[in-house]
């Protein structure tokens, strides 16, 4: 998997029109807003030769800190992306 980047950022507007594009396509998962992918001030954000893969959002509190939604584009599902993340 060649030029893969994971940083920590704001999700960008195209990157959310995506993801609630593919969302559509699993009618049994759980739903996340719009206005929530929004919120993501520094979720971890996985890219390939700058294309949007997909990402993990973040909430750090003062005792822990709340890992997910951990989402990937329909396309890349099955590729071990989950995994490069995770192990970040």
């Amino acid at each position: 998997m060649p030029n893969i980047k994971i940083v920590r950022r704001p999700l960008k507007e195209d990157e959310i029109y995506l993801l609630m594009k593919d969302i559509k396509l699993y009618p049994n998962l759980v739903y996340v807003k719009e206005s929530r992918f929004r919120k993501y001030n520094d979720a971890y954000i996985v890219e390939q030769n700058k294309e949007f893969i997909g990402l993990c959002g973040i909430y750090e509190m003062k005792d822990w800190v709340k890992l997910g939604p951990l989402v990937f584009l329909k396309k890349f599902h099955g590729k071990g992306y989950g995994k490069i993340l995770l192990n970040k």
